[in-house]
């Protein structure tokens, strides 16, 4: 199936996919083959969450791409005309680049969350509601202090829309009004308590739609919760959006695991790096699969330090860059 949106152009700091076959695929297989956890389960999650999720143009915009993001010195005009600024990439710490990294797709498997959790690396989570371990999972990281976000289904390019017909594969679509949107987005966020913020679950179409990007962000304002925008788009409006209405937000530059190969990873996690050290600061996805868990398992912070940079958490990330904003 062809995307719906014209493809964007796409940097080399983003992984490629080959051909039309799906990285998911060799992660799927292994599923299969190897998890105790219940097959019937995952079979479910990876048909509505996974297999459709990579029919779309889901790749952050070029690193360098000129446009109104963390960092920029252009302000962004908040709806009471107040002018609230970006937040500064340049946020080193003592002179060292910080790098955050979200894990997503958590929620469908405690044998991957409690090997990813012995990895003792400041990673920050994405929980997606309502799957089997959903909830367990965001308990165990509450009761450790580990950060997460609540990782909303949002609707890709190639969903169809409305409230109804997108229900299996997206809470979050065009064509809601503000109370649709309160009215899917809040059960999702009491069923997760103690997140940290929201970020997007693939969401192509929606991140791009200025009126229910707003919708839910005013929700997220009346918690006081952060915004992360999974850059799934090249057209997404969400982080500006979050930052009009006063979030605190931060926008995905790197995907990591695009394809499950360890090495490939190291080399999406290098470039990440790279990118810090070039802008002071970066945010990089990548997902609970086997091989991005046993990339992580193979090092530690040392990985990072040794390469300029400092491994950090999306909260740490953001209070970092807030004081470079009160030094400007």
């Amino acid at each position: 199936m062809q995307p719906e949106e014209e493809p964007s152009t796409v940097s080399a700091d983003v992984g490629e996919r080959s051909g039309d076959r799906s990285p998911d695929m060799a992660a799927w297989s292994y599923l299969r083959s190897e998890t105790t956890e219940s097959f019937d389960e995952l079979a479910q999650y990876y048909d509505e969450f996974f297999i459709f999720d990579l029919e779309r143009p889901e790749e952050p915009a070029s690193i360098d791409t000129p446009q109104i993001e963390e960092g920029d010195s252009e302000k962004i005009p908040t709806s009471s005309g107040e002018r609230l600024p970006a937040l500064p990439e340049h946020v080193g710490v003592k002179g060292i680049p910080a790098l955050a990294i979200v894990v997503d797709d958590c929620g469908f498997s405690m044998e991957y969350a409690r090997r990813l959790r012995g990895c003792d690396l400041p990673l920050t989570w994405a929980v997606l509601p309502n799957l089997r371990f959903s909830k367990e999972t965001a308990d165990m990281l509450r009761a450790e202090g580990i950060p997460f976000l609540v990782h909303v289904p949002m609707q890709a390019y190639v969903d169809p829309d409305g409230k109804a017909g997108g229900a299996k594969f997206y809470s979050i679509g065009v064509g809601m009004n503000e109370q649709d949107v309160r009215n899917a987005i809040v059960p999702l966020l009491d069923s997760l308590p103690g997140a940290y913020g929201v970020n997007n679950h693939r969401g192509s179409k929606a991140t791009s739609n200025s009126s229910v990007m707003r919708h839910v962000m005013n929700v997220l304002r009346e918690r006081n919760l952060f915004f992360m925008d999974s850059s799934t788009s090249s057209k997404t409006v969400a982080y500006r959006t979050a930052r009009e209405v006063g979030l605190d937000a931060a926008k995905n530059n790197y995907f990591l695991d695009n394809e499950s190969d360890r090495e490939k990873i190291r080399a999406q996690v290098d470039r990440a790096i790279a990118g810090a050290k070039r802008r002071g600061s970066a945010v990089a996805i990548c997902h609970l699969r086997p091989e991005t868990i046993a990339f992580f398992e193979s090092t530690d912070a040392s990985y990072f330090t040794s390469r300029g940079v400092r491994l950090v958490t999306l909260p740490e990330l953001v209070e970092l860059r807030k004081e470079m904003e009160g030094h400007e």
